[in-house]
């Protein structure tokens, strides 16, 4: 899964963000996912996860990356 973690610019308003909100949400999003094990909850992170990357145009990467996690369980 080499370039997961690889920057991709973009001028869209999720590259536009301020870095330390990003950072917030992230850590929101995580916390959350630890903290609850309802699956509607854990399906509803993902599919807005999905939404965060059609929005920052990099849904498919994100798709390469769920298919990878898919062939290693």
């Amino acid at each position: 899964m080499r370039g997961v973690m690889n920057y991709i610019p973009g001028n869209t308003l999720l590259h536009r963000l301020d870095p330390r909100t990003k950072l917030i949400f992230s850590l929101m999003v995580c916390v959350a996912s630890f903290m609850s094990n309802h699956a509607v909850f854990l399906l509803g992170l993902l599919v807005l996860d999905l939404g965060l990357g059609l929005l920052g145009h990099v849904f498919l990467q994100m798709l390469r990356v769920l298919k990878g996690l898919h062939k290693a369980s």
